[in-house]
């Protein structure tokens, strides 16, 4: 996650140099965005203890080989590609959506070629 701020609306400009942001919006942001940083942060933890053995077999096939391709790294942590946290970021598992934030499909496509 990049820097975070607060900008006033295109074509606001501030009489006396100031950015026009209340400190307390400031603060209302700072807190929202350490809540949001900290719930993933604990989702992360969990997700990896919760998969202890699927992290160890892809880690010794990372080990055996050093590089994987996408397939062959869900094949190895035993995750079936349809269900990968990829393919339900795609809205590509079976009834999902694709996820709020990322660049239309057609965008996608280039960037992968």
């Amino acid at each position: 996650m990049g820097p975070v701020s607060v900008l006033p609306p295109p074509g606001q400009e501030q009489p006396f140099g100031g950015d026009g942001v209340a400190p307390a919006t400031k603060e209302l942001v700072d807190a929202e965005v350490r809540r949001l940083v900290e719930e993933c942060y604990a989702e992360a933890v969990d997700t990896l203890r919760g998969n202890r053995e699927r992290l160890d077999r892809l880690a010794h096939t990372l080990l055996e080989r050093e590089t994987l391709g996408e397939d062959e790294a869900y094949a190895a942590a035993g995750v079936a590609r349809e269900m990968a946290p990829a393919a339900v970021a795609r809205g590509e598992a079976p009834g999902t959506g694709r996820a709020p934030g990322l660049p239309p499909e057609e965008a996608a496509a280039t960037l992968t070629r």
